[in-house]
This record gives structure tokens, C-alpha cells and sequence, in this order.
């Protein structure tokens, strides 16, 4: 090269020319494509915000103008002497995302193809003097190469890496010219969100998660040095080994073969070595002027896999980069258009095919236990209500049986399966068990298995609420009538309507506090840090919150404990404390139904009922207060009979000392429950009520007209009824007094006793024992229907051999028609409910909120619901149920 006449430097023949500041035989320029077609870069990702459609670009690049001819012609020439220029090459082609087509990436291959094969450490791709970009195969992605063994705890660390609980990564770091700028450990280069974890690092220990997200204002990552990568991870002895990059941008004839058009993640097509974080330079029309397209890495993934075949060693690692472009011009304008979420992820995975059969194997022995368990509720359901066709009633129940049975059995399983994940993924040494991706099959299986559960449990909630709110309840009043002239009978309503207020506001009792067990979950896993036990870390110990990413399956696992445990800890306590040291709400009632002299029956199934006698051991209940304390001081004194139908305490396994026989279940003959049917659908159906005013006659007008006129009447016209109404409401109260006092010409009782088996599944005993002749009982349970013949007798019906039973009911388990009833049904609803909330917002308060303002239209539903029930069951009017 020699100084022309203008002192500039020229070659001294004219067939060549200078290139890369060597004069170059100009057929070697001309070997490769010109310089007008590769200075040309396409940009095929162009999005105006995040998430919207993408286009393409091309420009003249003046990156491209100036790096590519020199670049390719002497890498070309001599990769031994001008391996800086090879280097170049591999960064232009890696810019291009190495498309095959394009002009930088041909000579690339082109200078690979025919380089001498003198390769690098044995790895068949790594040419000698030039950069590997590409792998001709993806066997490196199960090479079993790498022999450290990984721990994960560090007691047996060794100083050579051949036992360790760190995972260490280098990065071999190269200037756009393809300067080599050094060899380091990775740390926080390819975190662009920097700032948002003060510790980066803690996904080196091995099996320890890790994600780094934030919101970048993408105008300052234009400054940003465009520097390329080559990733090392460091094997036993200190030996490198290459990590294979996959880039999901990449294209095969312009079409994307490793994420599909939404940008999901598809089986690994092709990887690559070279990547860089943030192009600013490619997108240049002129030098020192501004981009105007950016491309940045949006999304970048470490993923590290545990071999199969054994628990303490990997396969190489895949680092997994999705880049994003941007229109320089557009950054400026702010929001959404100079905006974009950033994403480093770490993750450690493993082959859980073993584990999935066994959870598949599981799921099969759970949808066994789903149909026994729903085929005894409902054999326990028809046998009780002489079902013995499929009618809408008995399709309706077998549909939300099936529900419920359904959603009860799926918390379960899910609590089990994401229990062992948590217990061995926590608890174990080596990589035994791993937690699956976020994008695998089991979290597509918890979100749709939540999803059914919960749906299945609301329905069955509502169901239940729905029936509660309409059991037949009838109040028998003892009360002995005071004959007058002007009245057949004087005794006074009062305290007949005082005990149905009682039964009102009894309906909203619970057994636990739902409050209480919401502020308590939300203190245990917000307050005390408890959520941080789902990060997808091994150390049970760190609850920190930037420990790592909250796993959905450990999140479920210690959400759905949490509640468990706090629920039964409430139950607990008030069975076991409360229920033994203090009076309690449902006591309290019985006991005011013996004060008063009134008994109820619940019918809660057609052939099954609770019975709670209240027949005072007194002369009479409607007394003056001075009488009413002197009953209670000879009662505390033993000057009266025992309280209760048998007159004498209960027998073993008695609730508690002192209390007598007053609550039972009765199970029903048949040809009683038609007679009582036939009496009380008129007085629930109202039929004899008075409508008009010439039927009411004075009611209403007790104020004047005036008064009438002004406000509403002192009695609503819909309790208003008949002479003839209240007859029927009196006869059914003599026939269930004659029949509990086993009066000549009654339906005939007997007391039995329930094993545990029928009590525990609700299922009327086939044989039963009564303690007055000890003989057992022949039941049949197929009741048949009570139909009418021609001439209108009834036709016979036969159950217990005509004969009902009485059983003890020292639990009080009448309470299941109460709210408290639904209590381990409302607490598995929320668990699910809050479960779903925690998929769906990612937040433990926003769930409690959901849960709390569930609860509450419940509440309002059951109270609104249960008050026009009673009522109308009671013949005792809205208004005066306070």
C-alpha cells in the first residue's frame, strides 16, 4: 500500500483494492455478495407497544456498510490471520439473528464450509479461528458430558467443582469490531432490570429459581453498548462448557419455527452460541445519528435440566432469548409507546414422568373414592325419602351431590399432590424431585382442577343453602289450655312466637368465625412472611421475599394448609373447649324450649326428622316471673322430674354431664309422614287464608280509619287467616302431641340406637336396638309412595313394620339445617375461591378480599332466604321475627 499524488493511501495495482486497510485481490471482493445487498438488515419484530401485531422493516445499515466487506473478504482469505475480522462476521450475522439468507450469514457459512476442520476442544461446530454460531445438530441438548455433581446444600462443596451447590456461569464478552473484552462470571449482565433485586445471585444455588421483572423506558437502552456474549458454564476441574443459545426469533424462510405466531415457546428447531442483550447500532442509517429501530432482549430464560437418569448431575444448560423491536421515534412519546416488560428468568427443570404417573395412578384411586362416596350419599338420600324413580328431585340432588363430592375430592387430591411437591422438593439433597415449569401441563392441571372444584362446591353451597331455607318446621306448644267462656282455649301465642324469633336468629349461627380465619390466614402468610415457603427455592428457612418466584403448586400447598390449619384449630377449640365449658347458642334454645313448653320438629328429609322436646317438667310455662323463678329454684334443687321424653339422663357417650334426653333424630313411618304432609302443605300453602277486606272484617282498623290510611295496617293482610286455617294449624299440634305421648289411636315409636355407621353417613338402619325389650328391629327401607286409591283410601304404607324410631341426638346434629351446618363446606368453598383469586391477581390480600366479600353474600343470601321460611313455615309474621 503506497501514498497517492493527494497523499492518500492507494494499492499499487489496479486489480486491487483496500479493504480492512489491506490491499485485496478485487476478485476476492468479489467473491462475496456486494456490499449494497448485505449492508441491507431486515427487522421482522417491529411492534408499536407490547403485545400488538408485529411488522417489518429494512434499511441500509451503516454498521453493516462499514464492518461487513472487510469482514468477510479477509475472514475468507485467512481465519488464522485475521480472526478479529472473523469475530466481526459472527457479531453481523448474530444481529440478523442468523437467518440463513441473508448476505452476512451466507459468507459466514460460506467461510465455514470451507475452513480447514481443525476443531476446538472436540466439539465438532467450533471451528478453529472462527466464532461458533451455529450447531448442525441438537444432540448437545442430552449430552451427558458434564460430570459435577450438584447438592443442594453446601457442606460437601469441593474446590474443583466435582461436588458443588453453585452453578457458575462465565461469559466470554466481544466488541462489535470483535475485540475480546474478557472472560467473566455471570452476575447481573443480562439483567436489564438491575435495580429491582438487591441480590441477583441467588439462583446460582442450585435448584433455586429466580425472576427478574420490571417496566423499562426503552428510550434509555439506546445508549446501551451493543456488546455480544458467548456463555461458558464451569464443569469438574474448572473445565468451560459451551451453552447453546436458542433464539426464538429465528426464521427458516422467513417463517418462525421456534415459538409459534402468539409467541409461545415450540420443541427446540435450531440454537446458536452468540447473542447480544440491546442492538442500538444495527437500526443506523447515518453514524452519530440515532437508531431509528431498537431491538432489545424482551424475555430471557436460563433453563437448567436435570438428567434422567440420575439426581445430581445435568444436562448443558439452554439459555432461551426472545427479542422485541421498537421504533426510536416513537419511544419518546411515553406510556405504553416508550414502555416494555422485561424479563431475566432462571428455572430449573427435570423429566417428571415418574411423578406423573404416580399423580395419574392417584387420580384413578380418587375417582373411585368420588363414586362410592357419591353413591352413598345418595343411597343415604333416597332411602330417607323413599326416592324410588328418577324424578327432577332425585336428578337435581344426584347432580349436586356429584358436584360437591366432586370438588371435596379435588382440594384433597390437590392438597396431597402439591404436598409431596412441596415436602420433597424442600426437604431433599440431591435433585431428586424439581418443580415443573410454569408453562408444563401440571399448572394447566391445578388452574382447570380449581376451576372445576370450585364452580362444583359454589353450586353445591347454594344447593344446600337453598334446601335449608326451606326444611318444614312445626313448634308444638304444651302449654294447657284455660278454659273460658269466650274461648275455647286462652293460652297465649307469645311465647310460641318468642321461640320461632329464637329459631330465626339461630339459623345465622356458625360453628367457627370466618373473620377470624381470614384476618389469621392473611396475618399468617402476609404478616409472618408464611407465602415465601412456596418460592421456588429449596431453603425452608429463607422467607424473604426476593428468595425467588412464587411457585403455583408450593402456593397452593401452603395457601391451602394455612386455611386447613386455622380452621381446624377453631374447630378444635370449640368442640373441644367451648362446647364443654360454656353454654352455647344451639344449648341455649334447647334449654328455652323446655322453659317455654314448646317442642320443635325439623323435618330435614321426607322420612327423617330431629325432634327437640321442650314439654316443661312443670304444671305450666305461661307464669308470672315470680313463678318462673321458683320452677327454677326447685328444678336446681332436684324438687322436680328430670327434664326430657325418657325422663332420665342419657346414656353413654353423652355430650355432656347434666343433660338429659331432649334432642333426637326420628325416623319416620311413612303413613305418619302422609298425615302430617296432607295437614301442613295447607297451612304452608295458606289455603284458608283471608284476602279481602270483607273477610277481615276489623282487622287492620283497631287505629282508626285515619291511622289506616296514613301508615301501614297494625296486621299485614297476608297473615291474616281463617277460623278455619287455625283449626288445621291446632289439629296437627294435638296429632304430633298424641303421637310423641304414644296416645291409643297414634302413629307408635319406639326409642333405638344409631351405629355409627348409619350416623356417620346419614343411612336409616336396616336393624336397630331399643332399650325396652333390646330386640332387634326389621326396617324395611323401600317406603312406598302414598298414593290414593279410586274410592280415596289411602293405600297401605309400610316402614319399621308401621313404626317410627327415635334415636338420641346428644350431638345436636339438627344444626346441619343451620348455617353452622355449612361450615367445612363454606371453609373448603374459600380455600378453593381464594386458591383461584391467587392464579388469577398473584396476591394473597387481593384473595382475602374476594373471600370476605363472598362470605358475605352468603350471609345475606341464608338470612334473607332462612327469615321468609320461617315465617312461612311458622304461620308467624315476618314483622315479628326481630
Amino acid at each position: 500500500m503506497v501514498l497517492d499524488f493527494n497523499q492518500d493511501c492507494a494499492c499499487p495495482s489496479a486489480s486491487q483494492t483496500i479493504i480492512g486497510n489491506k490491499c485485496i485481490d478485487r476478485r476476492k471482493s468479489d467473491s462475496v455478495a456486494p456490499l449494497s445487498l448485505a449492508s441491507v438488515v431486515y427487522f421482522r419484530d417491529i411492534e408499536a407497544t407490547e403485545g400488538a401485531g408485529v411488522t417489518s422493516k429494512e434499511l441500509k445499515s451503516v454498521v453493516f456498510n462499514k464492518y461487513y466487506l472487510p469482514a468477510a473478504v479477509l475472514c475468507k482469505e485467512s481465519p488464522s490471520s485475521y480472526h478479529t475480522f472473523c469475530q466481526t462476521l459472527g457479531n453481523l450475522c448474530a444481529l440478523q439473528k442468523y437467518e440463513r439468507t441473508t448476505a452476512v450469514c451466507e459468507a459466514y457459512l460460506s467461510t465455514y464450509a470451507s475452513s480447514a476442520r481443525n476443531i476446538v476442544n472436540q466439539f465438532p461446530d467450533w471451528h478453529l479461528h472462527l466464532p461458533w454460531l451455529y450447531y448442525t445438530n441438537l444432540v448437545v441438548l442430552d449430552n451427558t458430558a458434564l460430570t459435577s455433581s450438584f447438592r443442594l446444600t453446601s457442606e460437601e462443596d469441593t474446590s474443583d467443582f466435582s461436588i458443588t451447590s453453585q452453578l457458575r456461569i462465565k461469559l466470554a464478552s466481544y466488541a462489535l469490531n470483535g475485540t475480546f473484552l474478557g472472560l467473566d462470571d455471570l452476575h447481573g449482565q443480562l439483567q436489564l432490570c438491575d435495580s429491582v433485586h438487591s441480590n441477583k445471585n441467588k439462583w446460582h444455588r442450585f435448584a433455586t429459581s429466580y425472576t427478574s421483572t420490571c417496566t423499562m423506558d426503552l428510550l434509555g437502552l439506546v445508549a446501551k453498548p451493543l456488546v455480544f456474549y458467548d456463555m461458558y458454564i464451569v464443569d469438574a476441574g474448572n473445565k468451560l462448557y459451551p451453552v447453546p443459545v436458542k433464539i426464538l426469533n429465528y426464521r427458516v424462510r422467513n417463517k418462525l419455527v421456534n415459538k409459534d405466531a402468539d409467541g409461545a415457546e415450540l420443541d427446540t428447531a435450531a440454537v446458536f452460541r452468540r447473542f447480544f442483550l440491546v442492538d442500538s447500532e444495527s437500526g443506523k442509517r447515518v453514524e452519530g445519528k440515532q437508531p431509528e429501530i431498537l431491538v432489545f432482549a424482551r424475555k430471557v430464560t436460563l433453563r437448567i435440566s436435570v438428567r434422567s437418569d440420575t439426581d445430581d448431575k445435568i444436562y448443558p444448560p439452554l439459555l432461551i432469548i426472545d427479542y422485541a423491536e421498537r421504533e426510536v421515534s416513537k419511544l419518546s412519546n411515553g406510556g405504553e409507546d416508550g414502555q416494555s416488560t422485561v424479563t431475566f428468568h432462571v428455572e430449573y427443570v427435570k423429566d417428571l414422568e415418574g411423578v406423573y404417573s404416580g399423580a395419574i395412578a392417584f387420580w384413578g384411586v380418587t375417582i373411585g373414592f368420588i363414586l362410592m362416596a357419591w353413591g352413598i350419599r345418595m343411597y343415604a338420600w333416597s332411602k330417607s325419602n323413599g326416592a324410588q324413580a328418577v324424578d327432577f328431585t332425585f336428578a337435581m340432588r344426584a347432580v349436586v351431590f356429584l358436584f360437591g363430592t366432586t370438588a371435596n375430592f379435588f382440594l384433597w387430591w390437590l392438597a396431597l399432590v402439591t404436598g409431596y411437591f412441596f415436602v420433597f422438593f424442600k426437604g431433599q439433597v440431591q435433585g431428586y424431585l424439581l418443580l415443573p415449569s410454569k408453562e408444563s401441563f401440571a399448572l394447566s392441571t391445578l388452574t382447570s382442577m380449581v376451576t372445576v372444584a370450585l364452580i362444583g362446591k359454589l353450586v353445591e353451597v347454594l344447593y344446600f343453602i337453598w334446601w335449608q331455607t326451606n326444611v318444614d318446621v312445626f313448634f308444638v306448644d304444651w302449654e294447657p289450655s284455660r278454659e273460658s267462656v269466650e274461648k275455647k282455649s286462652s293460652v297465649s301465642v307469645w311465647r310460641k312466637i318468642f321461640v320461632v324469633n329464637e329459631w330465626n336468629e339461630l339459623q345465622m349461627t356458625r360453628g367457627i368465625s370466618i373473620e377470624l380465619t381470614l384476618f389469621l390466614v392473611i396475618f399468617l402468610l402476609e404478616g409472618m412472611g408464611l407465602k415465601n415457603l412456596a418460592t421456588a427455592q429449596p431453603n425452608t428457612a429463607d422467607l424473604s421475599s426476593n428468595a425467588g418466584p412464587i411457585d403455583p403448586l408450593l402456593r397452593f400447598f401452603v395457601s391451602s394448609l394455612v386455611w386447613i390449619v386455622v380452621a381446624l384449630l377453631q374447630f378444635a377449640y370449640y368442640s373441644m373447649v367451648f362446647d364443654r365449658f360454656y353454654d352455647t347458642e344451639i344449648e341455649s334454645f334447647v334449654d328455652l324450649c323446655a322453659t317455654a313448653n314448646v317442642s320443635a320438629f325439623i323435618f330435614d328429609q321426607r322420612f327423617h326428622c330431629y325432634y327437640i322436646h321442650g314439654k316443661t317438667i312443670h304444671n305450666k310455662s305461661d307464669v308470672t316471673l315470680e313463678e318462673l323463678n321458683e320452677q327454677i329454684v326447685r328444678e336446681e334443687k332436684g324438687l322436680t322430674g328430670p327434664r326430657g321424653l325418657r325422663g332420665k339422663d342419657r346414656q353413654a357417650g353423652n355430650k355432656k354431664e347434666g343433660h338429659f334426653d331432649d334432642a333426637f333424630e326420628v325416623y319416620l313411618d311413612p303413613d305418619l309422614r302422609y298425615r302430617f304432609d296432607k295437614v301442613f302443605g295447607d297451612l304452608v300453602h295458606r289455603k284458608g287464608v283471608v284476602t279481602t277486606n270483607a273477610e277481615r272484617g276489623n282487622f287492620g282498623r283497631e287505629r282508626g280509619d285515619n291511622a289506616v290510611d296514613r301508615r301501614k295496617p297494625a296486621i299485614s293482610s297476608s297473615v291474616v287467616v281463617s277460623n278455619k286455617l287455625i283449626e288445621a294449624h291446632y289439629a296437627m299440634e294435638d296429632f304430633l302431641k298424641n303421637f310423641v305421648n304414644k296416645q291409643p289411636g297414634a302413629p307408635s315409636w319406639n326409642f333405638g340406637e344409631l351405629k355409627f355407621f348409619h350416623r356417620r353417613f346419614g343411612i336409616p338402619p336396616v336393624q336397630a336396638k331399643g332399650p325396652r325389650d333390646n330386640k332387634e328391629l326389621d326396617e324395611d327401607l323401600d317406603a312406598k309412595s302414598g298414593k290414593k286409591s279410586k274410592k280415596g283410601t289411602k293405600t297401605k304404607l309400610s316402614r319399621f313394620k308401621g313404626t317410627s324410631y327415635f334415636f338420641d341426638d346428644g350431638l345436636y346434629r339438627f344444626t346441619k339445617v343451620l348455617m353452622k351446618g355449612l361450615d367445612v363446606d363454606i371453609v373448603f368453598l374459600l380455600i378453593l375461591l381464594f386458591s383461584m383469586c391467587e392464579l388469577l391477581f398473584d396476591s394473597p390480600s387481593a384473595a382475602i378480599l374476594v373471600c370476605y366479600s363472598a362470605d358475605r353474600l352468603l350471609l345475606m343470601l341464608r338470612a334473607r332466604w332462612g327469615l321468609v321460611n320461617v315465617a312461612k313455615k311458622t304461620m308467624v309474621p315476618a314483622r315479628y321475627l326481630v
